[in-house]
């Protein structure tokens, strides 16, 4: 499965080293790209994952087009004041046959939404399938339920 990480913080990449360790094709988007040369370079996310080496297999890509249109099941795990400017920026490369998973907590700062919504306003018009990952569900289970299925 490939699978596509939005948001490159300490949660986002430790879910990008567990898909791949999962076995996925798993791609860690960063919005920028000096920040996606230094994961590179280090192979360590030293900004908010210090001391966590990242798998070789993992791609860094701060080519959001690439990374969205080649995904089957995309995770979004930006902050929560990020995640509707996030959607709007991916929505044109989403697609119907694609799993998104909100992996994010929290409300809208502005108009006090949940963040479920947020990601409902935003993406219906796709026809993709749309899930929560709530916070308090273990991560074990996030990669049972939507990264080891075949």
């Amino acid at each position: 499965m490939k699978v596509c990480i939005v948001g490159s913080g300490s949660w986002g990449t430790a879910l990008a080293i567990k898909s791949v360790v999962a076995g996925n094709d798993t791609t860690l988007y960063c919005r920028r790209s000096e920040f996606k040369d230094e994961l590179i370079k280090y192979r360590e996310n030293k900004s908010y994952l210090a001391g966590v080496i990242l798998p070789d297999e993992l791609i860094i890509s701060s080519d959001l087009q690439t990374s969205i249109e080649q995904a089957d099941i995309v995770l979004i795990v930006t902050p929560s004041i990020h995640v509707r400017t996030a959607l709007q920026n991916l929505k044109r490369y989403a697609h119907k046959d694609q799993i998104y998973v909100l992996c994010s907590k929290g409300v809208e700062r502005e108009s006090g939404k949940l963040l479920t919504t947020v990601m409902k306003e935003e993406l219906s018009s796709v026809g993709c399938h749309l899930t929560v990952y709530p916070v308090l569900i273990t991560l074990r289970k996030l990669v049972e339920t939507y990264l080891l299925q075949p």
